[in-house]
This record gives structure tokens, C-alpha cells and sequence, in this order.
């Protein structure tokens, strides 16, 4: 009875193979958790756009919005330390 012929594998190629098959999957994994948010941003197009009502200030009103609110407290908060490195000199 013939014997089958029992292909050769080369033992480089084996190592090759072993040693760039988890760099190439640590390579795609870094550039999927670096790139993610432009990712997730593919997929939640939607979410993310936002109404132009809810944007605009209305004019009658006298509630600021929080961004100004937010600002106005960093000013008044810049104000307060020079006031007090002006009386520490």
C-alpha cells in the first residue's frame, strides 16, 4: 500500500506565523479602542445631532444659559484670586 506524502511545514513559517499573529491582533485592537469614538460616532449618527430649538436662546428670557452661567462663575471666581494675591503683595 502507498503511503500519503505528508506535506513539509517549514518551522519558520510556523514561527512567523505564531509571533505576527498577536501583534496584527493587538494592532487592530489599539487602533479600534483609538479610533472608537469615531467608531461609535458611525453608528449613533442620530443621537448626536442636536435640534436647532434646543441650541437657541429664546430672547424674551432672563435665564441665562448654562454656559454663560458657567463662565460668569469662572469670571467672578478669577476675580477673587486677584483680589487676594493683590493683598498678599
Amino acid at each position: 500500500m502507498a503511503k500519503k506524502k505528508k506535506k513539509k511545514r517549514h518551522w519558520l513559517k510556523t514561527l512567523l506565523f505564531f509571533i505576527l499573529t498577536p501583534f496584527l491582533v493587538w494592532f487592530l485592537a489599539f487602533v479600534i479602542w483609538f479610533y472608537w469614538n469615531d467608531i461609535n460616532g458611525l453608528f449613533n449618527r442620530h443621537e448626536k445631532i442636536p435640534s436647532t430649538k434646543a441650541t437657541k436662546p429664546i430672547e424674551g428670557s432672563t435665564k441665562p444659559t448654562d454656559q454663560t452661567s458657567q463662565e460668569r462663575i469662572r469670571e467672578e471666581d478669577r476675580r477673587k484670586l486677584d483680589e487676594i494675591l493683590k493683598n498678599k503683595k
